[in-house]
């Protein structure tokens, strides 16, 4: 800070000054910058403020500390009376939207790999391989179905004649491959030790084939999009699979398939879908949703809030509204929750708007059509609630890790489809 003030000290205090100054806090640093373009043997001048310095006056309570001209002069010697050239504002224009998020685009990500363990094999002995690496993969033996080295995504077997082993180990014998022969693919490197898997492989394979393993390259992931495969399957053949069928979950989030479908973000699929006023009602269904929570907490109740009403994104003529928000203090039931509340309030609005009672088959508490908005993630007796009432898109602020019955549960089955609000 004294180099920095140092200099500081070499340009001239001046209202009218052609170097301004920022002071960096966080950096612990002074920036010096310039307003205007300066010309040969032009004095550098400095303000620090009119009447702060020690030779001049102080000002008084009436006066200005810096009069118009001298703030324009800090940018560059603009002429306060100067007409302002505006650019005409078009209202119809449709501006993009697009969610700001740290999840990567499909159309853009790069493809990652890894090293696996690979074979070859017979095609005649191909289906006895493949059911003996299932039953020793069911049993646990083998890590390849799930968890961090899921190999789910990838074909098990391909022409071995296609396959390009890693020279990563020169103490690998080298292996034949025969004309005819088939890869099969048996699990990520760092899953077993060489060592261990051979022994592995000879006691369950050993009457089948020969077992010499080799390291193979595969990506980490399926193909994010139907029009990349071809890329991904280029490396080893793999599957695209849909939203939520086997993408690995983020590090330190532990997630369900509802998790691993949120970690794609296809920005222009993003940017068609959501316009200004689909983006208009659901700020406006959460803003609802949180007076409904406050108005919660205000009662003792947990501040937890829903709101049915049409999809912002369309596709249901029904128009309905109903709030609702967690009772179980209240009630002291432990089933009380926002969701199940808020669906026998559309089965009451449903009974009152025709004037009967609600319908024996249960379509009263269908929300078929509907979006949902929430303040909190759902946890998975609500998210099974939903599930039973055919809801067409939920929507939630906060999520719960570790709770959640959309991103945040730890089961591994199929959940629901979220839409989250960033």
């Amino acid at each position: 800070m004294a180099l920095a003030l140092g200099l500081g000290s070499l340009f001239n205090h001046a209202p009218s000054a052609n170097v301004s100054f920022a002071l960096d806090r966080r950096e612990q640093c002074i920036r010096y910058r310039t307003v205007k373009d300066i010309a040969a043997d032009e004095e550098l001048c400095i303000c620090y403020g009119a009447g702060r310095m020690w030779w001049e006056d102080g000002i008084s309570e009436t006066q200005s500390e810096t009069s118009e001209g001298d703030e324009c002069a800090l940018f560059g010697r603009l002429d306060p009376t100067a007409p302002i050239l505006k650019a005409p504002v078009d209202f119809a224009y449709d501006a993009p939207l697009w969610r700001i998020t740290s999840a990567p685009d499909p159309r853009t990500m790069p493809m990652e790999t890894c090293t696996a363990w690979a074979m070859n094999v017979e095609p005649r002995v191909c289906s006895s391989v493949a059911r003996r690496l299932q039953s020793l993969a069911k049993d646990h033996q083998l890590a390849c179905s799930e968890g961090p080295f899921a190999l789910r995504h990838l074909r098990t077997f391909r022409k071995a004649a296609q396959v390009t082993p890693l020279d990563t180990d020169a103490n690998l014998p080298a292996v034949h491959t025969p004309t005819d022969a088939l890869a099969v693919l048996v699990a990520r490197q760092e899953a077993h030790s060489p060592t261990a898997l051979k022994m592995l492989l000879i006691e369950a394979l050993g009457d089948l084939t020969d077992v010499h393993l080799y390291p193979v390259c595969v990506p980490v992931i399926a193909a994010p999009s139907r029009a990349r495969l071809h890329e991904w399957s280029a490396v080893w053949p793999c599957m695209f699979l849909p939203p939520g069928a086997g993408i690995p979950t983020r590090g330190a989030i532990p997630g369900s398939d509802a998790a691993r479908a949120a970690s794609l973000v296809d920005r222009t699929a993003d940017a068609g879908m959501w316009k200004l006023d689909a983006v208009e009602c659901v700020r406006n269904a959460f803003e609802r949703c949180l007076e409904t929570a406050r108005m919660a907490r205000k009662k003792g109740q947990v501040p937890v809030a829903a709101f049915v009403t049409s999809d912002p994104l369309g596709g249901g003529e029904e128009h309905i509204e109903a709030d609702a928000y967690d009772t179980r203090i209240a009630e002291r039931h432990p089933l009380r929750h926002a969701v199940p509340n808020v669906v026998r309030a559309v089965a009451d609005v449903r009974a009152t708007q025709r004037n009967a009672t609600n319908a024996a088959n249960g379509q009263d508490y269908l929300l078929s059509n509907l979006a949902l908005f929430i303040t909190h993630e759902p946890c998975v007796y609500c998210a099974m609630a939903l599930v039973h009432s055919r809801v067409r898109s939920v929507y939630f602020l906060f999520p719960s890790p570790g709770a959640g019955g959309f991103c945040g549960a730890h089961a591994g089955q199929h959940g629901l489809s979220a839409c989250i609000a960033d």
